[in-house]
This record gives structure tokens, C-alpha cells and sequence, in this order.
């Protein structure tokens, strides 16, 4: 038996599979094999756990209610500058759709501007974002911030690096991007994941959102593999909040 996630296998095409037992046949039997890792480009860890999380996320929303759109969604990444690397979509259900194909379109590298990813995710909500809506940011990161703003304006900014350990100035930045968001109703959920995140500073953000915006929290992950655990208990907390 071959448990294949179809959408996956859809975007690895022209990939190595790497295919582990999970048990020794010394006889004739029935016996099963799993695809381990299968995506777009080489394996990364805790980066494809992530990438699956990310993907698996949407199960929790609905693009549509009674035929009215009703959950948008949208991704940024960010390394030394924020990307938007798919604005806000209903197509994130149907096997192929623009969300997951950006989820695996992306890659590991660069920096950590945590300042810019809040502000790139803030610019799409004002921009895209349906007036009256819940407005949510979830922010995810291994790392600590090491960029921040020095100059220029929100549409050109001018980047500098800090060390690799982090800098107050990136934290300062990522705090007044976030404070920024929590200004205009917008709540901010942090994950810290395997231990090299920033935990004061996502702790700090969180704390702005759920003080300043519509809500906030702040997830300590040590496993990458309890981050699918951790989106559901997320999309739990928005769904009841939507409800109160």
C-alpha cells in the first residue's frame, strides 16, 4: 500500500523519492513504504516540517460560506527583506492551488527581518483585506532578528545588518512593525520554533497584538513536528474568537 499525498507529488515531480521501511520483511508479507520529504528541491529540516504545517493550516478555513467568500489567506517569507509570495486567495483548497504551490516554492536562506515580514504582511491586509473583517497575522520563525530599517521610506527601505546573535535595533523595529499592525485591529500570533527563535521578542510581539489589536499569543515549539498541532490550536483560537 502507497500512501501518496497527491498535491505534493503533483509539485516533486522530477524529484528523488527516499523511501524508508518502517519494519524488516524476512518473509513473504504484506508491507508498507512511505515517501519521506517529498517536495520541490532538496530536503531542509525543520524546513519542510514547516512547509507541511503551512500547508496543512488551510484545512482549518473555508474559502467559501453559502457561495459568499468568506476565510482569505496569503503568505510572506522573509530572509534579508519580506517577500509576498502570494497575496490574499480563496485558492487554497483545490490539489495545485496558488497557496500551496507557494509554500513549496519557497527556500531557505538569508537573514532574519523579522521587522519587514510584519510589514509586508501588514501592507497586504490594508491593501487586499476585506473592511470589517478579522484581520491575522501568524508569525513563525527559527531564528533571531538581524535586519532592521535604518532609513528611507516604507515603499524603498533601507536595510542593515546586524550580527548573526541579533541586535536591539532588529528587535526595536520588529516591536514598532508590530505595535504598527496591533494600531489598526490587527492580531498577531507568534511561533518560536526549535529553540533558536527570539523567544523575548515573539513573546513581545504576541503581547502587542493581544494588548493593541484584535488578539495575540505566543507558541514555544521545540519539535518541529508538533508546529501541525500548534496551526490547529491557532486556527481554534481565531474560529472562537470569530464566535464571540
Amino acid at each position: 500500500m502507497w500512501i501518496l499525498e497527491e498535491a505534493e507529488i503533483a509539485l516533486a515531480s522530477n524529484n528523488d523519492f527516499t523511501v524508508s521501511w518502517d519494519e524488516t520483511v524476512s518473509t513473504v508479507a504484506y508491507s508498507h513504504a512511505f515517501f519521506d520529504n517529498v517536495g520541490i528541491g532538496p530536503g531542509w529540516e525543520p524546513f519542510d516540517t514547516m512547509r507541511y504545517a503551512a500547508d496543512a493550516f488551510t484545512d482549518n478555513f473555508l474559502p467559501t460560506v453559502e457561495g459568499v467568500p468568506f476565510d482569505y489567506i496569503g503568505l510572506s517569507s522573509y530572509s534579508n527583506t519580506a517577500t509576498l509570495d502570494e497575496g490574499l486567495t480563496l485558492d487554497y483548497v483545490v490539489p495545485g492551488n496558488v497557496y500551496d504551490t507557494a509554500v513549496w516554492s519557497l527556500s531557505p536562506s538569508g537573514r532574519t527581518n523579522i521587522g519587514h515580514a510584519i510589514y509586508t504582511a501588514r501592507t497586504e491586509l490594508a491593501t487586499n483585506g476585506h473592511l470589517g473583517s478579522a484581520q491575522v497575522i501568524v508569525l513563525l520563525t527559527d531564528g533571531i532578528a538581524n535586519v532592521y530599517r535604518s532609513g528611507g521610506t516604507d515603499a524603498s527601505p533601507i536595510f542593515t545588518n546586524c550580527a548573526s546573535s541579533g541586535c536591539i535595533q532588529a528587535d526595536d523595529y520588529a516591536r514598532a512593525e508590530a505595535q504598527a499592525a496591533a494600531d489598526v485591529g490587527i492580531a498577531i500570533y507568534t511561533i518560536g520554533l526549535s529553540g533558536g527563535a527570539g523567544v523575548a521578542l515573539m513573546q513581545d510581539i504576541a503581547q502587542i497584538g493581544a494588548v493593541s489589536g484584535g488578539g495575540g499569543q505566543f507558541f514555544d515549539v521545540d519539535d518541529p513536528d508538533d508546529l501541525n498541532d500548534t496551526f490547529s490550536q491557532i486556527a481554534d483560537l481565531l474560529n472562537y474568537a470569530l464566535i464571540e
